[in-house]
């Protein structure tokens, strides 16, 4: 299997995602705030499994935040707590950011939607 270089894959995910100065994230390395004009995927697949991490017997729980308006967009998304591994963190981040979120009733626009998801190889 041939590996992308690091530089490559840094560059084409920065030129595909927008990214969002005003993210505050847990994690000491800064990671996209990620952006969706529209509504997402009703059927959400599971993120990937990042290889490395996957190699390093990486696991955890990581609690995401969305900022979702009344129409499904997502303005903004962040890490709130990290699982410990940056890898896990983005994936989640970027990957779930294309699935639909609910707009919570009685919130006033845009709403925060927060969540945890669970990393595991098992």
């Amino acid at each position: 299997m041939t590996l992308l270089h690091p530089v490559i894959c840094a560059l084409a995910l920065a030129l595909a995602l927008p990214l969002s100065a005003s993210a505050q994230f847990v994690s000491s390395k800064k990671m996209p705030s990620v952006a969706r004009p529209g509504p997402g995927d009703k059927d959400c697949k599971r993120p990937a499994y990042p290889e490395s991490s996957a190699r390093n017997g990486d696991e955890g729980v990581v609690t995401l935040q969305y900022l979702v308006t009344k129409d499904g967009a997502i303005l903004e998304g962040k890490v709130v707590k990290s699982s410990g591994f940056s890898a896990l963190d983005k994936a989640a981040l970027v990957e779930l950011a294309k699935c639909a979120y609910e707009f919570p009733e009685g919130e006033e626009e845009p709403a925060k939607v927060t969540f945890k998801y669970a990393w595991s190889l098992e």
